[in-house]
């Protein structure tokens, strides 16, 4: 929409390189009435070459708009939101994202996404980001964007604050919406800053908070963990930012051993044009089990050949979430084996196989690439 501007834009790629998202936080005209700022994603399968040609909309409000996001806030909270005015049903209640997102993908080439929901008025276009009417949303999909899953990360009791200069300039500081995964994308997790004390609106004294998600099991991590509490960061963590990816070793089927890094600033009596102090957190650590994903298979993202067409040699991105052989098998037309390579115990993450077809002439081939009981097919073109 030409009149309407994009308050924030990521872009984010799955472990093998080839299923990728755009996200933009804007506003299109094609979603319900009860939906203002919203995620708007585009989506690549081949490493960027395409994207989709249309607009992927994710509803907030409305009848088919995200059930957590219509029932998140309490109908006590509602009722004095809208005092002396009667509660309208949920279905009609309207809800607005912003300022700040974050994006990543999973082993499974789906999106991650985090950021602040909150209720706001369709009239005025205004929007009440206050303890009660607004949460932290994670919002994702489990099958490539043809259905759309939420999930309340917390309830935050501050979003923003205004941080002045000396000079009289000044910049604002959101909740900052973090999201990280392993290298191999098997688990997802989520950061984001909060002040938390009584009779305080605005983020002006912020601790580092943090939740994960697995998405092999659907399944958020309990509770909410406050990285900063009884550190030298408690109460200072001013812009926290966690990396985008974290480090992860990988100890087993399923079991993961994770440092998550992070990094904040420090504000010399609260003024932005003081000189900027970065503090690194070094010693954040969570270890996880998850047997059920040695049910799944361990070849995780559809794969195309890049370049295709092609001539000589081509490669595939492949990911795996755990250790073991891949063969890649070569047939033409006829359904004849013209080509076979073997890879033999290949790490979990992500790698990247290439094979060599230069004595094949021109002309459409298929593919199979095996992983353990998983088996990928697909279509080349040699030129």
């Amino acid at each position: 929409n030409p009149e309407i501007s994009i308050n924030d834009i990521k872009i984010a790629f799955a472990p093998d390189g080839m299923t990728g998202w755009i996200f933009a936080l804007t506003y299109t005209e094609d979603v319900s009435e009860y939906t203002w700022y919203h995620p708007v994603f585009f989506k690549t399968t081949d490493g960027g070459q395409t994207w989709s040609e249309e607009p992927i909309d994710v509803e907030l409000g409305g009848s088919d708009g995200l059930e957590e996001v219509r029932n998140f806030i309490s109908d006590e909270n509602l009722e004095e939101f809208f005092d002396p005015d009667p509660v309208p049903d949920r279905d009609e209640i309207p809800y607005y994202m912003g300022y700040h997102c974050d994006l990543a993908v999973d082993a499974w080439g789906n999106p991650h996404l985090m950021s602040v929901v909150a209720i706001c008025d369709m009239v005025d276009l205004e929007w009440w980001n206050y303890e009660g009417v607004f949460a932290l949303f994670h919002i994702y999909s489990a099958d490539q964007g043809e259905t759309w899953n939420s999930f309340v990360i917390d309830y935050p009791k501050t979003m923003d604050v205004e941080l002045t200069s000396s000079t009289g300039s000044t910049m604002k500081m959101y909740n900052r919406a973090q999201v990280a995964t392993t290298n191999d994308g098997a688990i997802v997790f989520f950061s984001f800053l909060d002040t938390r004390f009584e009779d305080y609106t605005d983020n002006i004294y912020p601790d580092i908070y943090f939740r994960e998600y697995i998405p092999a099991i659907d399944m958020h991590g309990d509770e909410v963990i406050n990285v900063t509490e009884w550190s030298e960061a408690m109460w200072t963590s001013y812009y926290g930012c966690m990396s985008h990816y974290v480090f992860s070793e990988f100890t087993g089927k399923g079991s993961y051993d994770c440092t998550i890094p992070f990094v904040y600033e420090t504000l010399e009596n609260l003024d932005i044009s003081n000189p900027v102090q970065f503090h690194y957190i070094s010693d954040f650590q969570r270890s996880y089990t998850f047997t059920a994903l040695e049910d799944n298979k361990p070849l995780v993202s559809s794969v195309q050949n890049f370049p295709n067409p092609f001539s000589g040699v081509t490669g595939f991105n492949i990911n795996l979430l755990y250790k073991s052989d891949v063969q890649i098998e070569v047939f033409d037309v006829s359904g004849s084996l013209v080509n076979y390579k073997s890879f033999s115990q290949l790490n979990n993450g992500p790698h990247r196989l290439e094979i060599d077809c230069n004595q094949l002439s021109q002309g459409v081939y298929f593919y199979n690439i095996s992983a353990g009981e998983s088996v990928f097919t697909g279509k080349m073109i040699i030129q």
